[in-house]
């Protein structure tokens, strides 16, 4: 080639090897060393299935994380209103004073009425 390249086509294992290069002018020679490793091109690796179900498998994959977002979204959705319904529905236990609803505490002994503490005495 005009230009100093050297192209090879069809290439095969045989063109495996050692290339020099040397240019010179009247000064000096100088030369280049190249190797060239050529390996034989794998197979596609197939597992038996045909490639006519891999966009199946993709629309399948879609459908799946499509549903699962539908879902989700329908969970948080339900929880929304299941909460705003039951804080409506303490709202309306409120007394008429704005009064928190009298409520046992855990252990039994002690009644909760708004912010004050009150204890039952044993008769």
């Amino acid at each position: 080639m005009p230009n100093g390249s050297l192209i090879i086509r069809d290439v095969t294992t045989d063109d495996t090897g050692r290339y020099t290069c040397v240019v010179g002018n009247s000064c000096s020679i100088k030369d280049r060393v190249a190797q060239l490793y050529v390996v034989d091109k794998p197979f596609p690796y197939h597992d038996g299935e045909d490639d006519d179900k891999a966009p199946y498998k993709m629309i399948q994959t879609i459908g799946l994380s499509v549903g699962a977002a539908v879902a989700y979204i329908i969970v948080v959705l339900g929880l929304m209103f299941y909460c705003k319904k039951r804080r409506n529905s303490k709202r309306l236990q409120k007394g008429q004073d704005g009064e928190e609803p009298e409520m046992e505490c855990l252990n039994g002994k002690d009644t909760v009425s708004g912010l004050h503490v009150q204890t039952k005495q044993a008769s």
